[in-house]
């Protein structure tokens, strides 16, 4: 049985995700920071996690998500783990994989060095087939989804340490950057879910910075506004507010959420 259960995220629900700086230092000081952040998010977490919405501010973050399905999941790895070569995610052993560069694109376009591409590459499919394992050998429902909660843990981790160590490594600096566990909070209401996206996108104007979402370039008020699909899906958060004229006007005013979801 898992400990500590709400301290994961569980298959299939949203939630808040946030965290805020371990002091009252900024933990994005210039525009590559932010740029840099994301693109670890996207690496880490974009397999597990479906973004709805998120707001990097200068000293923490928001973001609205699900976790994806079991299926979902190992469809989105087994996809990432391609090669150019490959008609199946079956790993290859050799370190000629990577002198060939055969590594798949996911991989090979990711900021890191060489080594530590293919070490990314060899660990995700060593858990991916213990996940397959578990999944081929009937093991109960509640074994499969332990190991994925603490599997999705483990990548905020990875996360938030490889952020931490390359922002230290620019900024000449030792020690934690983020607060120990990030935060979490379950969605359980369509109402609430609305408010969370407007919410989150009015942090910029909450804290003074501008007098309009679409003002801050760190969130994703724009993509979904000009109904961008990068990593967000912006047709499906229209839909929540019927239409993107909706979604704008909704916007025009920042709602209060209970202080435990957000940061002052």
């Amino acid at each position: 049985m898992l400990r500590g259960l709400n301290m994961y995220l569980e298959t299939g629900k949203y939630y808040h995700v946030y965290n805020h700086a371990n002091g009252f230092e900024c933990i994005f000081r210039n525009s590559e920071n932010f740029s840099f952040f994301m693109e670890k998010f996207q690496f880490h977490m974009s397999a597990f996690l479906d973004t709805y919405a998120y707001c990097l501010m200068p000293n923490h973050f928001h973001f609205l998500v699900r976790v994806k399905s079991c299926d979902e999941i190992v469809a989105a790895l087994e996809e990432r783990l391609l090669t150019p070569s490959q008609t199946s995610s079956k790993f290859q052993t050799s370190t000629k994989l990577m002198a060939m560069a055969e590594l798949p694109p996911f991989f090979q376009t990711a900021k890191m060095a060489p080594g530590s591409r293919f070490n990314a590459y060899k660990k995700l499919n060593k858990k991916l087939e213990a996940l397959k394992a578990l999944i081929s050998s009937n093991s109960p429902a509640s074994e499969i989804e332990e190991y994925i909660q603490i599997w999705i843990s483990r990548q905020f981790g990875d996360l938030f340490s490889s952020y931490t160590q390359a922002f230290n490594k620019q900024n000449k600096r030792m020690g934690g950057l983020f607060i120990s566990p990030y935060q979490r909070k379950e969605v359980t209401s369509d109402f609430y879910l609305r408010k969370l996206v407007v919410y989150i996108h009015n942090n910029p104007v909450h804290h003074g910075f501008f007098k309009s979402p679409g003002d801050w370039v760190h969130s994703s008020y724009n993509l979904i506004v000009n109904n961008e699909n990068h990593f967000i899906d912006s047709g499906i958060v229209l839909k929540w507010f019927s239409d993107v004229n909706n979604f704008v006007f909704c916007h025009k005013i920042t709602p209060d959420l209970d202080s435990d979801f957000t940061f002052e």
